[in-house]
């Protein structure tokens, strides 16, 4: 049986590994926390950090959002 806000977690932190091709030698990293309906995501990269909110079902485009605004 799958715990769905660990499975939510776990889907937005890895979206912005594969978003920016990252691997285990990258300065990244990313954390996801649920509030409620809501997920937030912090992440960083290099020096960069960034963070964002959105409701769960919109938690990959969030994560896509976070990634864009780390690369400017």
């Amino acid at each position: 049986m799958t715990h769905l806000e660990t499975q939510y977690i776990f889907e937005t932190e890895r979206a912005v590994l594969r978003l920016l091709g990252a691997d285990c030698s990258a300065p990244v990293a990313a954390f996801a926390e649920m509030e409620g309906e809501v997920i937030r995501l912090r992440a960083m990269y290099g020096e960069g950090h960034a963070e964002g909110k959105a409701p769960v079902a919109a938690r990959l485009q969030l994560a896509a959002e976070v990634v864009g605004r780390l690369r400017k």
